[in-house]
């Protein structure tokens, strides 16, 4: 699975490929353990958020979805807000957005029900480092 992303701005390159990778990472786990690896898409794309004409952009860190015309999941983050994030929020947000692309390409659903916070959680433990992949996993 690859990551693409897609802006042209280089403020927010840089930024995005880091997130990029720990994304990857969480849904690569959490793909293995909840054995949805053959549902993974080929490539998953990264974003800005677009801005709202006040600057401050839709008032969600992020969002995270599927476009019925491209046939391409996707995660949009708000770059404006999510600079200014402490470590904790910045991580939380990046798996709880992974953990809406895991449940949907498990289930099909977009929920923050029982099955998403699990889902959520161990993205959440993952990007902290506390459970990692295993070598099987990648």
């Amino acid at each position: 699975m690859k990551i693409l992303i897609t802006t042209t701005d280089k403020r927010h390159r840089a930024a995005l490929a880091r997130y990029a990778q720990l994304i990857r990472k969480a849904l690569l786990l959490l793909a293995h353990r909840h054995r949805f690896v053959s549902r993974l898409p080929k490539t998953l794309l990264l974003r800005p958020l677009k801005q709202k004409q006040d600057g401050i952009g839709s008032g969600n860190h992020a969002i995270a979805g599927y476009s019925g015309a491209t046939g391409q999941y996707y995660i949009s983050l708000n770059m404006d807000v999510i600079k200014i994030f402490g470590r904790r929020t910045l991580l939380d947000t990046l798996a709880h957005e992974t953990a809406h692309i895991a449940e949907a390409l498990k289930t099909g659903q977009w929920s923050h029900g029982k099955y998403f916070r699990e889902l959520h959680h161990e993205a959440l433990l993952c990007l902290n480092g506390r459970r990692g992949l295993r070598k099987s996993d990648t």
